[in-house]
């Protein structure tokens, strides 16, 4: 159960997942009634070529339950701060934009276009990438 306080040892975590949890956003969509939670897990050692993992969660409380909407391995590859700005949620709330940086530890290929053409998904670059998306729910493909 998670616990809001000004005393840092009294705080809870409103998700955990042991080493899965690095960069985290959460953004409201109001005609959904729900939140959506990116989350990258990164990595420690800043000289790493490691690939990350990136997911996105969903709730109807910023406290939880959360639920696992996307879970996209090796995302990027090196995607991190991953967010939904909520000016790009659309009027119906079904379309979205994801909006992230990657491949910072590229060198000089991280924004050749051969390479981010071959980033998953494509497009990926140290740079703003911006990536539409849709929700799909029970009753509404």
């Amino acid at each position: 159960t998670p616990a809001w306080s000004g005393e840092f040892k009294e705080i809870k975590p409103v998700f955990e997942w042991n080493n899965h949890c690095g960069i985290v956003t959460a953004t409201y969509n109001p005609v959904l009634k729900r939140y959506f939670m990116c989350i990258t897990d990164g990595h420690r050692q800043v000289t790493s070529r490691k690939k990350y993992t990136s997911y996105i969660l969903e709730s109807e409380a910023l406290t939880g339950p959360w639920n696992i909407v996307a879970h996209m391995v090796d995302f990027g590859p090196q995607a991190y701060f991953l967010n939904i700005p909520s000016k790009f949620i659309s009027d119906d709330g079904n379309t979205m934009w994801l909006c992230y940086s990657a491949n910072y530890m590229e060198g000089t290929r991280r924004n050749d276009p051969r390479f981010i053409a071959s980033t998953t998904p494509p497009g990926s670059a140290y740079s703003l990438s911006l990536h539409e998306f849709m929700v799909t729910r029970p009753g509404n493909p």
